[in-house]
């Protein structure tokens, strides 16, 4: 049972991550990925039947508690049924991460698996649109520069419905788990040498300010946990000049914006700090319980000044669940990275120092993920549910988690 339901899941993660459904319409006609999850949800249903204990872990508890304040804010939200018919549907979709890989993902090669399926679903999503880039010249996307100026901008291929910044972020998901994990055999390494340059490349297509800064912030969180800092400086300053050569010039003027304000992409970027102040007044409109759950958009369009969902994670949670949203939300990431910067240790060096690897791209992600945040909405994405069932799965694999003393097998 528990090989036929990781099998079951590692098949919704392709899907999910690889829009199948848009790509074969016979999938989407049976909806497929909704089927997998309510299998997967079956399969859990008959295993509680079976078993009698329960794994307790903090970043579960927090989670269960903000989908607790969740169902209490919703009968007060100002568009419930946009909570009902978009919102929840929306944040199920991305919560199950967390609860299916502690579920699911219950042994160290099934571990291995899994993150190895994630890195290559995300490898193919920014491959794709660099492919047809390369050889059609697709685009996919323009940014205004000011003065009705535009800069073309590579988005997601077009069964992969994501903007630059999106396919910025797929980018920066894989990269910690490429340069963290390149001793861990040769086939991390082959993959690593493989896919960096291009993955790098394509990041300086999107024309994503956030991706770029992210990424900068990334290395410096990954030099400062290297022992060979150095030859990581020496590195990255090599791989910007050969990064600066390839780009044309209104990209450099888009990146140059970041810190220029003489740079034509300027205007922009000041438009995105002052979007962040709209965002905060539209959510004191309803501070304590906020306007519902997926209602941003809503709340932006009636009384902000734009119909689009908050560019910003936490005025977005502001936005939609207040305060009290808001708090438990931190709690949650309070949590994971509780886990995340303890030293890990386990009984067996062999398998401690593998899974000190997968921690520090995790470490890494969520750094970086935790500063993307400032300029991009994801209540309702996956991003925080599939790092925080990572960690959950590290605590199960190394006997961290705690256990109801009153069970006599171990279950989630």
């Amino acid at each position: 049972m528990n090989n036929l339901s990781f099998i079951i899941y590692e098949l919704f993660l392709v899907s999910w991550f690889l829009h199948l459904t848009a790509r074969i319409p016979a999938l989407a006609a049976c909806r497929f990925d909704l089927v997998l999850v309510a299998i997967l949800f079956t399969m859990k249903i008959i295993k509680i039947g079976v078993n009698k204990h329960k794994i307790v872990i903090d970043c579960k508890n927090k989670l269960n508690n903000l989908i607790i304040a969740i169902l209490l804010i919703t009968p007060f939200s100002q568009w419930p049924g946009s909570v009902i018919y978009r919102g929840i549907p929306n944040f199920v979709k991305a919560v199950v991460f967390f609860y299916f890989t502690i579920w699911f993902v219950d042994t160290k090669k099934k571990f291995y698996i899994f993150l190895t399926t994630f890195v290559a679903c995300q490898s193919f999503r920014f491959l794709e649109p660099l492919y047809l880039h390369v050889t059609q010249g697709y685009w996919g996307s323009k940014a205004s520069m000011g003065n009705w100026e535009y800069m073309d901008r590579l988005s997601g291929a077009p069964f992969d419905v994501i903007n630059p910044n999106g396919l910025a972020f797929v980018i920066i998901t894989i990269v910690p788990f490429l340069i963290c994990n390149y001793k861990l055999n040769l086939y991390t390494r082959i993959f690593a040498i493989a896919l960096v340059p291009p993955a790098l490349y394509t990041l300086m297509l999107t024309g994503s300010r956030s991706g770029v800064v992210s990424l900068f912030f990334m290395t410096l969180y990954i030099i400062y946990k290297s022992n060979r800092k150095w030859i990581w400086i020496v590195g990255v300053v090599g791989v910007l000049y050969i990064l600066a050569a390839l780009i044309n010039e209104s990209q450099k003027d888009r990146y140059r914006s970041v810190f220029d304000p003489t740079a034509k992409n300027s205007v922009t970027a000041e438009g995105r700090i002052q979007g962040i102040t709209k965002d905060f007044k539209v959510g004191l409109r309803r501070p304590f319980f906020g306007h519902g759950l997926g209602t941003s958009l809503e709340a932006n369009a009636n009384y902000g000044s734009y119909a689009k969902p908050s560019h910003n994670l936490y005025t977005e949670i502001f936005q939609e669940l207040g305060i009290v949203g808001l708090v438990m939300f931190l709690l949650f990431l309070k949590s994971v990275f509780k886990v995340l910067l303890k030293p890990l240790s386990t009984a067996n060096d062999e398998e401690a120092k593998d899974l000190a690897l997968i921690k520090d791209a995790l470490s890494a992600l969520a750094v970086t993920t935790l500063l993307f945040s400032f300029a991009s909405y994801g209540l309702s994405s996956y991003e925080w549910y599939f790092i925080a069932g990572c960690v959950g799965t590290i605590m199960i694999l190394t006997g961290k988690a705690g256990v109801n003393p009153r069970a006599n097998q171990l279950i989630i």
